[in-house]
């Protein structure tokens, strides 16, 4: 099977936020996406082990950092409807600062998951357009178009 790499905007196509009316918001302004996945292990070594380490895993995390640009309506100067959800969230606490978040993919695969909201530091220098970004951290494993 012949293989070839491809570019990031074609491996995130898009991050979209559920609005309170159960649609899916793009968020726009969006210039980098990043996902990580973290891995806790308990040391389950003993004595049987002949001097060698084993470990079991007991927990794994799902992180998607975006970073990009603010983007706002320059008559109203509204934020983008999906950075306003994601601002509306950070303001809260307990399970309202708590957002449905869709990432889609290449090939029509999508990752759909509940995350806390972190919004990153925004702003910059008198030359430049002012940053945006969030770290969205899955509060579990997310659901997958392509498994089942």
């Amino acid at each position: 099977m012949a293989t070839t790499k491809i570019l990031a905007p074609e491996h995130f196509e898009g991050v979209s936020v559920e609005s309170t009316t159960d649609q899916w918001v793009q968020i726009s302004g969006i210039t980098s996406v990043s996902k990580t996945e973290d891995v806790e292990t308990a040391d389950v070594a003993d004595w049987d082990g002949d001097g060698h380490g084993e470990q079991l895993v007991t927990q794994r995390s799902i992180t998607y950092t975006l970073e990009g640009f603010k983007v706002i309506d320059p008559e109203t100067s509204e934020p983008d409807e999906g950075q306003g959800l994601i601002e509306d969230a950070a303001r809260k606490v307990g399970y309202d600062s708590r957002v449905k978040i869709k990432v889609d993919m290449i090939g029509d695969v999508y990752e759909e998951f509940t995350a806390n909201v972190d919004l990153a530091d925004q702003g910059g220098g008198v030359t430049d357009v002012s940053s945006w970004g969030v770290t969205l951290s899955a509060i579990a494993w997310p659901d997958r178009s392509d498994e089942s």
